[in-house]
């Protein structure tokens, strides 16, 4: 691949420029094609194709839901038929002792036919072959059926639970020649749990319209329901396809039938033995629609991308190169004659290149001796500047003031002009960037001295740090701005007694450093500007704290905290740094 890409460049950069610009072009309309043909693929089958098999799923699983809470209605009128005493007195009365319980028996059976609109008959069954009913829709008995031992046997094992059989196993069968769905069950003595009979409800193909009625007004949906005998039921259109039914397993899959794509599902209700089949058109929503408007959207911005990347290379192979030769063509009338560095081809631009730096090499050799010495001159002018503001000086001079107030016995002079040749002596601090904190509290402390001076007992300086810190390292000159900023800022303003606290302490393997003040704080507004501003506002605090993230190299190193007309504190969690 690498060794592709490198071959591609050097055509490139051999090519002639108008023909190197139609390539580009060419290979990115070839991209742009293939890659709106993927994108529409992938959009088809993820987009049009899941919704609509996620869309059946939901109508499926409702309808099996309303089929089995309809189920449960059936379920619950033969609970209630159990336990009806007319129809157990029928039940367990003596061979040839129910004639007198004939009439209201089937009273108590067509009072639960008539519950529910879609049950076709209801039969109750004594182990002697004898029955009774409530016939609405004239079903007739195969009463051989019922005596027969398999029949029995298969409701017996299931203990008093229900089945769901087609035409109850061919013992009931519909005149008219429809099928009927039978909700059978053996019935047992609550007394004696002895078995006494068989129930059995059956009910139309209405059972299953009702429950799909929902699922029959969406456009183009095919129900069926299948058992193992074949369909049921077949509601909807007529279905596009005639593959059968996978009993065994749940079955989803795209048809593609006379140019119609369809959502062939299978669904098993529950475990009554009976399958839900769907078959719905894919067609294209509203919201799929929006998901095309997305979709050329997208294709816009791709468009862009392309553009824009034609733009790169035709800017980087051809007109950088150019800007780079004209400005540096330019700087020689300023007298700056660099040479342009730059990777070329055997093209126009780079013989140009290699003309113009040929030229340069020969003009920099005529001036390179001047500009030697001219830098030379200046070097040796900015050592004598350097020796001549060198600040020793100043505190020597100060001692020596100092000496001069003590011999004339003003001590508050000397002791004053101690502390500010003190503070310059640290502050050189023989021109380390970084210093101990005990050095650096030191100086602020100077710094509060003489400021005491000046403002009397306006103020008073409180300083705790613990042992364990005061070796770390900390940029020289880090608190005093801050000191500053409280007494100028805060103290100053408020005019009246205030403290002005500095802690150092290690936390979170951090060292932390408070500068509090309780003067006159600052409003959320100007705490903001001051964050934002470099300009004089910032109270120097901005420019300190640059000064660290760039000392430190992090950004999470400090928190501004003030309330107005209450206080300001600073806190520094700068990184341990030790000697």
């Amino acid at each position: 691949m690498r060794k592709v890409s490198r071959r591609i460049n050097t055509v490139l950069k051999n090519t002639k420029l108008k023909k190197k610009v139609q390539i580009i072009f060419a290979g990115c309309m070839v991209g742009y094609l293939l890659l709106f043909l993927g994108l529409f693929f992938v959009y088809y089958h993820l987009e049009v194709v899941r919704t609509a098999q996620r869309s059946d799923e939901k109508l499926a699983d409702s309808m099996i839901n309303t089929l089995v809470s309809e189920g449960q209605n059936v379920n619950n009128i033969t609970k209630l038929i159990m336990t009806d005493d007319t129809i157990r007195s029928y039940l367990n009365a003596e061979s040839g002792q129910t004639e007198m319980l004939i009439r209201s028996t089937q009273n108590s059976i067509a009072h639960y036919a008539y519950l529910l609109d879609y049950v076709s008959s209801i039969y109750v069954m004594r182990l002697d072959a004898d029955y009774l009913s409530s016939n609405i829709d004239q079903v007739e008995v195969q009463k051989d059926r019922i005596q027969e031992a398999d029949f029995r046997e298969e409701l017996e094992q299931e203990r008093g639970g229900a089945i769901y059989r087609r035409n109850g196993n061919g013992a009931f069968l519909n005149i008219s020649g429809a099928d009927t769905i039978s909700f059978m069950r053996a019935v047992n003595d609550i007394d004696t749990q002895k078995l006494v009979g068989y129930l059995s409800v059956n009910m139309s193909t209405e059972f299953f319209e009702n429950a799909c009625k929902d699922l029959l007004e969406v456009e183009g949906m095919g129900i069926q329901i299948w058992d193992d005998e074949g369909i049921l039921a077949e509601l909807g259109r007529g279905f596009a396809s005639e593959n059968d039914p996978l009993y065994d397993t749940e079955n989803s899959q795209i048809v593609h039938n006379s140019g119609t794509t369809y959502h062939i599902l299978w669904k098993e209700i529950e475990d009554w033995g009976v399958f839900l089949r769907l078959e719905h058109p894919i067609t294209i929503s509203d919201s799929q629609r929006s998901g095309l408007l997305l979709f050329g959207g997208i294709l816009f911005v791709f468009s862009l991308l392309c553009l824009w990347g034609v733009r790169w290379v035709v800017v980087n192979q051809i007109t950088n190169p150019i800007a780079k030769l004209v400005a540096s063509m330019g700087k020689v009338k300023d007298g700056w004659l660099y040479r342009v560095s730059m990777e070329t081809g055997n093209d126009e631009i780079g013989i140009l290149k290699d003309s113009y730096n040929q030229m340069l090499v020969d003009m920099n050799r005529l001036i390179e001796t001047s500009v030697n010495q001219e830098k030379e001159k200046q070097r040796l002018e900015m050592e004598i500047l350097q020796e001549q503001i060198k600040p020793h000086f100043l505190y020597n001079i100060l001692y020596t003031i100092e000496s001069q107030a003590l011999e004339q016995q003003d001590h508050q002079v000397a002791d004053s002009l101690q502390t500010l040749g003190d503070f310059y002596r640290k502050f050189l601090s023989k021109g380390d960037r970084a210093v101990p904190v005990k050095v650096e509290l030191e100086l602020v402390s100077d710094y509060l001295k003489l400021q005491s001076l000046r403002y009397g007992d306006t103020f008073e300086t409180v300083v705790e740090a613990e042992e364990n810190v005061k070796d770390y390292l900390i940029p020289k000159l880090t608190l005093q701005p801050l000191v500053e900023n409280s007494i100028y800022h805060g103290v100053r303003l408020k005019g009246e007694g205030c403290r002005i606290v500095l802690r150092a302490y290690l936390k979170e393997e951090r060292l932390w450093i408070h500068v509090y003040d309780d003067g006159v704080g600052m409003p959320p507004e100007k705490l903001e500007e001051v964050l934002k501003t470099d300009s004089g506002k910032s109270f120097g605090l901005k420019a300190t704290i640059q000064r660290l993230k760039h000392f430190y190299g992090k950004e999470d190193i400090f928190e501004i905290h003030s309330e107005e007309g209450e206080y300001t504190e600073v806190i520094l969690k700068l990184p341990v740094k030790e000697r």
